[in-house]
């Protein structure tokens, strides 16, 4: 009986939260279905207001992922709830003897937040169409993709890449049959990688960040390719992709090491 009780307390948490899922995950699942029912505060009520941050100059938005096979043939099981605008992580702890049980839940709110469930069009249209809709019209916007290696950037970055491309083309040529404007259309994308800076569509060529006079860094130099249609532009996009630093890493073996900017004038 001793030995046993050894085994038990010498088990890192991390571990234990794994052995002890048969009681954590029916907890966590009575807390969703009584979230899902609006028992518990919602974190993004009073954050973001009733129309999801749209007027705001930065909105945030989640997509949450589903467990991969390799995770759960080791244990792991869910411990995030996604509702419409709220995260809630579901922090399974064990009390300092190791044996007794307790759930910590957090609640994040945001302005968008995708379960699962949603797919890219979802996804698309709840977070990026507008500012899509926003530079056809001549208007400035920004998607930044963050997260962990192995969370899905690449996946969900690849289809808001081609539904952008067609929808921007799609918005301008509606435009060009209203009036004589012409539009042209370019693309440029280049890599950062620590303190180094490379022109990806220009054969790696080194490129220097400069600040202008109105205090914009801009990077020089730099090509940018007219495109014609949006399978143009999605060819350079993917040949960027395919064209930027890589690295095994313990989640994949073939990890971007690098941030990569694309952009679209």
């Amino acid at each position: 009986m001793g030995n046993e009780q050894s085994i038990v307390r010498n088990m890192d948490k991390r571990t234990a939260r794994r052995e002890y899922a048969s009681y954590f995950d029916p907890a966590i699942q009575k807390y969703r279905r009584e979230f899902a029912a609006g028992k518990h505060p919602s974190a993004a009520a009073t954050r973001a207001g009733d129309d999801g941050g749209r007027d705001r100059g930065v909105r945030v938005c989640v997509r949450k992922r589903p467990l991969f096979q390799h995770e759960t043939g080791q244990g792991e099981y869910d411990v995030l709830t996604a509702g419409q605008r709220d995260v809630v992580v579901h922090d399974a702890r064990m009390h300092s003897d190791m044996r007794n049980m307790f759930l910590n839940h957090h609640c994040f709110g945001f302005d968008a937040v995708f379960s699962e469930a949603a797919g890219n069009d979802q996804v698309y249209a709840g977070s990026v169409g507008h500012v899509v809709q926003g530079v056809a019209h001549g208007m400035a916007g920004t998607v930044l993709m963050y997260g962990q290696t192995g969370s899905g950037k690449t996946y969900t970055m690849s289809a808001i890449y081609e539904k952008a491309a067609y929808e921007l083309f799609d918005s301008i040529d509606k435009e060009r049959g209203e009036g004589d404007e012409d539009f042209t259309i370019t693309v440029s994308c280049i890599e950062l990688a620590g303190d180094k800076c490379r022109d990806i569509l220009n054969e790696g060529r080194t490129v220097q960040l400069l600040t202008g006079k109105n205090g914009e860094v801009q990077p020089y130099p730099v090509v940018e390719i007219p495109v014609g249609d949006p399978e143009e532009l999605l060819s350079f996009v993917r040949m960027a992709a395919s064209l930027r630093a890589t690295e095994a890493t313990g989640v994949h073996d073939h990890s971007s090491r690098s941030h990569a900017i694309c952009r679209i004038f």
